[in-house]
Formats: C-alpha cells, structure tokens, sequence
C-alpha cells in the first residue's frame, strides 16, 4: 500500500526526489571542487617569484651564450637543461639554489605544437603547455621547488626576430651568437686610427662581429629585429675579420641603411649576397674595400637606386669582374674613389650612360674598362 504525504505524493515518490537531488548537489559540488582546484593551481602558473627567477636566470644564460638552441630545431622538442654540464658553475649553482630551481627546460613550442608531442609528458608539465597554445618558436621553462611555472622566449620562429630583455635605452648593448648589437648606436670611424660606436638618431640597432680576430667560420643567424625595432646598421659588420667563410644566407637587410666598410679588409674570399635587399640602404662606402674577395654571388642583384656615397666601394679589390648591371647610379652623388688601385681589369653595366660615368670616374685604374653587359636588355638609344 503506497502511503501519501501531506502534499499528495507518495512516499517512494518523494524518495527518488530526493535521491535526484542528492545526485545533482554531488555533481555540482564536485564541479566547484574541480573548477577552485583548477584555479588554485594556476596560481602557480606565471607567479611573481617564478618570472623574476625565470628572467635573472634567462639574462645570465644570454650573457653565458652556453647554450645553443639550434639542437631544437630539428630534434627533441622538450630538453631538460637544469643540470647542464655548460652551465654547472658556480654563479649558476648559487642562482639555481636562490631561486630553488626544480627544473628548467628548453622548448621548441612550434615543433611541439605542431606534431601534437604535449601528451607525451608528464600531467603537471602538459597542463602548463596547454596554457602556451599561442605561443611559438623556442621557450625556456622554469618550475621552482614550490611547483611554481614561468617561460621566457628566448627565440621566435624566426630567427631574426630577437628579444633582449634588458633596459632599451640608447647604447644598451645585447649579445647574440657571434654578434654584438647596440641600440641607437652604430660602429664607425672615430679618428684616422679609431673606430668605435657612436650615437645615431635612427630608431635600431647597429651590429657587429663579436670576435674578428677569429678565424672560424661565421654561421650564427643574424637578428633583422630587435624587441621589434629594425637592425638599420651593418657599417663595419666584418671590417678586418679573419674568418675565411661566412654565412650570409639568413640575411633580412631589407631595412638597412648603412652598409659602409660592412666587408673590408675581410680575409673571406667568397661572399653570397644574392639574398640581400638593400633598397633602402644609402651608404656603400668601402663596402669591399681592401678585402680579400675574389667572387661575389648577386653583385647584379643588388638595389643602389637609394645609395648617395660609394666612393671607394672597390678600393684596392680583387674580384676577377664587376658585375654591375644593375646598379642605379642616378642618385650617387660620390663614385670618384669607387674603383681606386682595383686589381678588376673589366666591369659590366647596364647602359651606355652608366658605363660613361663608371669610366670616368676619379681614380680608376686604366686597365679597368666598363661595357654594357650584353645579357641586359636596353633600347637603342642606350638610355
């Protein structure tokens, strides 16, 4: 016999009712238990203790330069590097100690990303890289002692986007591979015997081979940005550097202004610079001068229609020819000194109009002649 309640339902009835409810008061209850545990454990993600540590330790790495993250590019995208034998000192083992370091990574998110490898970690670790879905190009991690996460990026997918993570203010000097880079500042003749940075008002970078006494083959990639501000500078980028190769094929100089003394007095033989957009750049002065070249790849290839000063950019050069059929020379105001004591005895350009004004200009050796290069095409007028 089913006995009625006061408001007319049955006991069992009223029962189920109650068991329902039950049932959803858990379910949310666990919801609420699930969604504060989720939130108190990103409280451990990005913590003011973990970017501080992160950051000093980023800064003391970049100054070390002892760590190459080229072997993320093509290998294991996750490399544990908080025991690294280069960075086992004692500076770094007080920084690791102050900072309560568990362990420190080295990343490369686009690669990981990409081939969906998250979940082949460990549960604390991937939740966290779930958090950096946006994120691209190579990351160091930290997780300290208290399990607290931060990254800092210390290279984006393209490697001539650079970050530097000091003060920009100008002369700030960051260091990246084999080169040096001052902001504001580029590297020039001082006095006769001098040369050192000096202030420029342009908005970028200047930079520089770091080592030029160094014979080994130059081949770290160069920045094209800066904290987003433009590499504007290579004025005596490799002046006087003993290296005998150098790799020029990561080259963005699409916002280049100043390539004055960028390869004199190299000891490298062999240039490619067949990648190289130098539409904006206004200076070109002794651009090869006294070098120890003797082929240029993309010398034809070379935009000048914005270049004001090539007085001695061939000076004393030991190229067996000079392409220059595509040289714009309209806008040069100085070529007196382009060819002084050149070894070349035969130059190409593009007109008849150019090769009167290369022929004539100041200082050329007799035994240099220039003619009009018979694979460029130019109307009968020689305009």
């Amino acid at each position: 016999m089913k006995i009625k309640n006061k408001n007319g339902f049955f006991l069992s009835e009223t029962l189920i009712v109650i068991a329902v409810v039950a049932v959803v008061l858990v379910s949310v209850f666990g919801l609420f238990a699930s969604v504060y545990s989720n939130f108190k454990e990103t409280e451990k993600y990005n913590t003011t203790n973990a970017i501080n540590a992160i950051a000093s330790i980023n800064n003391y790495v970049s100054s070390k330069e002892s760590i190459d993250t080229s072997v993320l590019l093509t290998g294991e995208p996750v490399l544990d590097i908080t025991n690294d034998a280069k960075l086992n000192d004692e500076i770094f083992s007080e920084m690791k100690k102050e900072f309560e370091v568990k362990k420190l990574y080295l990343i490369n998110m686009s690669e990981l990303l990409s081939n969906n490898n998250i979940n082949n970690y460990s549960v604390d670790l991937r939740k966290y890289l779930k958090t950096l879905s946006n994120v691209r190009g190579i990351i160091m991690l930290l997780v300290n002692e208290n399990n607290e996460y931060s990254y800092v990026q210390i290279s984006s997918s393209d490697p001539g986007v650079c970050a530097f993570n000091g003060e920009l203010v100008q002369g700030a000097e960051y260091v990246k591979g084999q080169y040096t880079y001052r902001y504001k500042q580029e590297y020039k003749k001082i006095s006769s015997t001098e040369r050192d940075w000096a202030n420029m008002e342009t908005d970028g970078w200047g930079v520089i081979l770091t080592d030029k006494t160094s014979t080994d083959p130059v081949t770290s990639k160069i920045c094209s940005t800066i904290n987003g501000s433009p590499v504007v500078s290579m004025s005596y980028l490799y002046f006087d550097s003993q290296a005998t190769s150098i790799d020029l094929s990561s080259f963005d100089t699409s916002r280049v202004i100043n390539m004055s003394n960028m390869f004199a007095w190299t000891k490298a033989t062999k240039l490619d610079i067949s990648k190289f957009d130098t539409s904006n750049v206004t200076n070109m002065e002794d651009m090869f001068s006294k070098s120890d070249v003797t082929m240029i790849k993309g010398l034809n290839n070379l935009n000048t229609s914005n270049v004001t000063n090539m007085s001695g950019m061939f000076y004393q050069s030991k190229l067996e020819y000079l392409d220059l059929s595509s040289f714009d020379i309209s806008s040069t105001t100085n070529v007196d000194k382009m060819f002084l004591q050149a070894q070349t005895t035969l130059g190409y350009s593009k007109s008849k109009q150019e090769n009167i004004r290369l022929n004539g200009s100041g200082s050329k050796p007799q035994t240099l002649m220039f003619i009009t290069n018979p694979e460029v095409v130019f109307d009968l007028k020689g305009n």
